[in-house]
């Protein structure tokens, strides 16, 4: 069910093979850029973490089963936000039982671009 009407939504999302391997993920995915930026995105003032689980329960729900995220997204908090969602939503019976795919990728801040950060 949408979190937000009384209608069944219909999971229409095929699955199509993540590159030359054996996962399986929904055509479109869920980016997480603003999820957890206060500098920019307004989190914890125009929206709140009970904002982004609506959001993650309706893409779920709707589907979806994979999720774009980066280390720098909220400076780390868009992980830790999507890791709560993800972990919380085992066994709820109103998400897809999907197993649940996080894309995510390593920004160094400039002041981090030195020899010893990547090693």
């Amino acid at each position: 069910m949408s979190p937000n009407c009384q209608t069944p939504i219909k999971k229409a999302l095929k699955r199509v093979k993540l590159g030359q391997s054996d996962i399986e993920v929904s055509p479109i995915g869920a980016g997480t850029w603003q999820w957890g930026g206060s500098f920019y995105w307004g989190y914890g003032r125009s929206y709140t973490d009970v904002d982004l689980a609506k959001a993650f329960s309706a893409c779920a729900s709707g589907g979806i089963n994979w999720f774009d995220t980066a280390e720098i997204y909220g400076r780390g908090r868009s992980e830790q936000i999507l890791g709560k969602l993800i972990h919380g939503s085992q066994g709820d019976k109103n998400l897809s039982s999907d197993q649940k795919i996080v894309a995510t990728k390593f920004f160094p801040y400039p002041w981090r671009w030195q020899h010893h950060s990547f090693q």
